[in-house]
């Protein structure tokens, strides 16, 4: 059974099929970011992992900081780094990393990062209270 290490904040946290490899007081509680096709993004409960054949079935999502796997069940070796946006299949009120058939997650190449919104340009003296001796 495979195992990802999932990128949170400044560490990592451990996912296998059902959540979290070991019960932990982990902030996240196993949920995974996620990005749909018109942009939205989502936290998602991790299910697991599924086939590449069934993205053609069911709703895809592109999930994101997942930066390595193992097929270990312990989760101590052999690790796989990994870089990208992956192919997540969302149905059971989760997401499912889609492996393929080497047992690697599908890179999703239709992502596009969204351009960010740019800020206000604002006058700080406009801000800045005068001092009156």
């Amino acid at each position: 059974m495979p195992v990802i290490r999932y990128r949170h904040n400044y560490g990592y946290i451990l996912l296998t099929t059902g959540g979290l490899l070991r019960s932990t007081k982990c902030v996240n509680q196993g949920t995974v970011r996620c990005t749909d096709g018109k942009g939205n993004e989502w936290r998602l409960p991790f299910k697991g992992f599924t086939s590449e054949l069934r993205t053609r079935h069911f709703d895809c999502v592109t999930m994101h900081d997942v930066i390595g796997i193992t097929g270990d069940e312990t989760g101590f070796s052999d690790w796989v780094d990994l870089r990208g946006d992956f192919v997540g299949v969302w149905c059971d009120d989760g997401v499912y990393l889609a492996l393929n058939a080497h047992g690697r997650p599908v890179v999703d190449t239709a992502y596009k990062e969204p351009q960010k919104q740019l800020g206000q340009v604002v006058d700080l003296s406009s801000f800045r209270a005068k001092k009156s001796l």
